[in-house]
């Protein structure tokens, strides 16, 4: 809006002049954001100097006459187009040019500003797609640790399964040996207490077999003591009646 306030208020500065050149169909026309800035301040300069150097030719004064110069003494004729009217003039045309030198100096400045405005938005655009490389790059490093992490996550799953199974497989086996112990114990107790069963039967038979024998024993000896008795007494009869 500043630029276009100071154009409406400079009459005699035509922007369109000097960016003339840059239309489309132009073979002049600047490669770049930088080179067109250029491109305008030198064609406003120029422009500037050209409405400079034209009101001076239009309102300088007239020179005096080749004649003059032959004699220093002769002063130059009055001229009667300078008049105090056409001093006013002449400043008033003065001072519209210096207006205009304030109006293209004010302009300058807005362009200045427009072109600092967009060199930072450039440099805005360049950090914003730096920083959007950087968060890309940053994504895909995110997603490369969490790809790493689910491996290693499934891989620690597999190892704590496997060391699961392992765990069962040695708990079994722990569990067999444990009860093939307990039953090789138990199938000893049971033949232990099955030969003492048949000990303690073994012990009872001989047992009555040396009562039955020690029985009989006492028994042949009374029967032998009876004997020897008998036959004693039959000597001794036999050695009466021998006697006799």
């Amino acid at each position: 809006m500043v630029l276009h306030h100071h154009l409406s208020k400079d009459k005699g500065l035509d922007l369109s002049d000097f960016l003339a050149d840059n239309s489309p169909s132009s073979p002049d026309q600047p490669e770049s954001a930088s080179s067109l800035r250029r491109h305008i301040a030198a064609s406003l300069m120029q422009h500037h100097r050209t409405i400079e150097r034209n009101k001076l030719n239009n309102h300088i004064l007239q020179p005096v006459s080749p004649a003059s110069y032959g004699s220093s003494m002769e002063v130059a004729p009055y001229d009667p187009a300078v008049t105090p009217s056409s001093s006013l003039d002449f400043k008033g045309r003065i001072g519209g040019s210096h207006y205009n030198l304030k109006a293209s100096t004010e302009l300058l400045k807005v362009l200045n500003r427009i072109w600092s405005l967009e060199e930072q938005h450039t440099s805005n655009v360049a950090l914003i797609k730096a920083l959007k490389a950087e968060l890309d790059h940053a994504r895909v490093k995110i997603k490369e640790l969490v790809r790493v992490r689910q491996a290693d996550r499934h891989e620690l799953d597999d190892l704590m399964k496997q060391i699961g199974e392992d765990k069962l497989v040695r708990k079994s086996k722990e569990q067999d040996r444990i009860h093939a112990a307990v039953q090789s114990v138990r199938d000893e107790l049971e033949d232990e207490r099955k030969l003492r069963k048949r000990s303690e039967s073994l012990h009872r038979k001989l047992a009555r077999e040396l009562s039955e024998l020690k029985s009989s024993l006492s028994n042949s000896v009374k029967e032998l003591e009876r004997e020897r008795k008998s036959r004693k007494l039959l000597e001794d009869l036999c050695d009466e009646f021998a006697k006799e």
